[in-house]
């Protein structure tokens, strides 16, 4: 961090360290980690199921089991969260594999996995 403070200073105004709102998210939790008394720290949470379903809260971290909760409960059609593909179920379900999480939907009876590319 000094040697990009260092050159912050230097050269053309778009080729200097601009602070992103994550670096002065992450300065102030160092500077705030180590003081004060514990109960006063910012302690992150992990969310709860509750707070994965509702979505409301944005102040909790998701594990990829909370995650395919949330993505279940934003599916207004059938839903299935478990090692294996469930059997009857309607086009457009979704299944998410508990195993490594990743998200299948059904279409024309065959489970397909979502593609992020």
């Amino acid at each position: 961090m000094n040697s990009l403070n260092n050159n912050a200073s230097s050269g053309p105004v778009n080729n200097r360290f601009q602070p992103t709102k994550a670096t002065n998210a992450m300065n102030f939790l160092n500077n705030n980690a180590s003081s004060g008394p514990a109960n006063n720290r910012f302690q992150p949470t992990k969310a709860t199921k509750v707070d994965a379903e509702s979505g409301l809260n944005n102040d909790r971290w998701m594990t990829p089991l909370r995650t395919a909760q949330a993505i279940a409960a934003m599916n207004p059609r059938s839903t299935f969260i478990s090692p294996t593909p469930p059997s009857a179920t309607t086009q457009g379900s979704i299944w998410v594999n508990s195993e490594n999480y990743r998200p299948h939907v059904l279409q024309d009876g065959i489970w397909a996995e979502f593609s992020t590319n």
